[in-house]
């Protein structure tokens, strides 16, 4: 048999100016020992030990900006809650239509993985919550890492 449990978990996070603050917000998962980002949680043990030592947990607030369009990817974040919107632009920016959403089971910033530096949308906070963040240089760097190991 399987059940659902809720809980509230408290998280110390840094916030947009390098504060660190401790919020609670309820989860909804089988177990509290789950891994809530779940592309994390998929990796091998050695991979997630190697890019754990670079992530950061970060709060995530409704329409703050995770990645604007056509500009460098800086950071890529794994939401442990929340959702974000990826948003196509049209020819002007009253032209814009929600495209994907990226939750727990994601990532940002998936164009570094395939070796670009930017995407053509903009990636925005629709739910707040919290985030596991890792700079986009670091990421690569781990990337090639792996790649040579293998």
């Amino acid at each position: 048999m399987h059940c659902n449990v809720m809980w509230v978990r408290k998280r110390t996070v840094t916030n947009l100016e390098h504060k660190p603050r401790t919020i609670e917000y309820n989860s909804a998962w089988s177990s509290e020992s789950f891994t809530i980002a779940l592309l994390l949680g998929m990796l091998e043990a050695d991979d997630r030990e190697l890019l754990q030592a670079h992530l950061s947990a970060v709060e995530l607030k409704p329409h703050q900006s995770l990645q604007p369009a056509n500009r460098k990817i800086r950071a890529i974040y794994f939401p442990e809650s929340g959702l974000a919107s990826v948003v196509a632009i049209g020819t002007s920016r009253e032209r814009q239509t929600e495209v994907s959403i990226i939750g727990r089971e994601g990532m940002t910033g998936s164009a570094v993985v395939m070796g670009l530096d930017r995407i053509p949308h903009d990636i925005m906070v629709q739910v707040g919550g919290i985030a596991q963040c890792i700079s986009a240089s670091d990421l690569s760097d781990c990337l090639l890492r792996v790649r040579r190991s293998d």
